[in-house]
């Protein structure tokens, strides 16, 4: 009858024989070994492994500085006091944006609030599905001082089911 399988090259097959060899040999001298002396070698390979991933750690850190986190007091604008807020009301969309602003929400407590939704959202799904709805809006507010309306740089839309 005729082998069916998968044919290796003799260089491949010797290069196993070897590591067959090898892990043999490692096999009888951790089997001679007492329960003690296991203790220690198994406790110095993870004292080694744990110097080696703080000393890569290390030599990595310095190679690619840590960015300092963005300080938000000091925004690209001068004119503004950033603080994080949650407000809720119904969102509004005006007729002609206003300085790149589409929407602004009617709030409960403070009246008027500009949205600045940047990039994080499509307007175009706003406008078409939650226009007038009820929602509260989390993100930094900041007050620009020419400007009585407070804007609100928008992370996160909770829209209330009606």
């Amino acid at each position: 009858m005729e082998e069916k399988g998968v044919h290796l090259p003799e260089s491949l097959v010797g290069f196993g024989v070897r590591v067959k060899n090898l892990l043999g040999k490692l096999e009888e001298r951790l089997g001679a070994l007492s329960k003690q002396q296991r203790n220690v070698l198994l406790a110095t390979f993870g004292l080694l492994a744990l110097l080696f991933g703080m000393s890569l750690g290390l030599v990595l850190s310095f190679a690619r500085p840590i960015q300092p986190p963005k300080d938000s007091n000091n925004s690209s604008n001068g004119n503004t006091q950033p603080q994080v807020v949650s407000e809720t009301g119904v969102l509004r969309m005006f007729r002609e944006p206003q300085d790149g602003i589409e929407f602004y929400l009617e709030a409960e407590s403070s009246g008027q609030i500009l949205l600045d939704f940047g990039d994080r959202f499509d307007s175009s799904f706003l406008r078409t599905n939650y226009e007038g709805a009820a929602v509260t809006i989390e993100g930094e507010m900041r007050k620009v001082e020419d400007d009585s309306k407070p804007i609100i740089s928008v992370d996160k839309i909770l829209i209330k089911y009606r």
